[in-house]
């Protein structure tokens, strides 16, 4: 296994080869019809051009619902305006009003540990409703409590 995983990440950078093993975490150990909220893929790709969206959806075989890749043809700017909405957010409660408007059910919240996500990290992990479920050194990942609100 050791050797199987060193090969499948050898020409990753290490920001790239922790996302990577966060999604296949994710493919593992979710259900199929768990549905994600990435946060933030704008961060992602204006810090180091690796875009958590394009892979995300083929690694982990789960839905996003704020990727717009594989939507560009589809004419939906409020994916472009969700995105930059919750890349701005800092707490849950912003999190989840902007969910909110554009009607994101989500199961799952997938955050890369950039510095600028520390408030939001810190919201997430001291809220009732969302639970980690896996961390590494780049990535957190809560499941939303969503139970509570059935």
């Amino acid at each position: 296994y050791r050797d199987s995983k060193k090969s499948r990440y050898s020409s990753l950078k290490d920001d790239e080869t922790a996302q990577f093993e966060a999604m296949y975490w994710i493919e593992q150990n979710t259900e199929n019809t768990s549905t994600f909220i990435v946060k933030d893929v704008i961060a992602s790709e204006q810090k180091n051009q690796f875009w958590i969206g394009d892979w995300f959806p083929a690694i982990t075989h789960r839905k996003t619902l704020n990727t717009f890749y594989g939507n560009e043809w589809s004419n939906k700017p409020q994916l472009w305006l969700s995105d930059l909405e919750l890349s701005n957010c800092k707490d849950t409660s912003c999190f989840e009003n902007v969910s909110s408007i554009y009607n994101f059910n989500y199961t799952h919240v997938y955050i890369i540990k950039y510095p600028e996500n520390g408030y939001i990290i810190s919201s997430f992990a001291h809220s009732d409703d969302y639970q980690v479920i896996f961390e590494n050194r780049k990535v957190m990942l809560f499941r939303h409590n969503i139970s509570r609100f059935s």
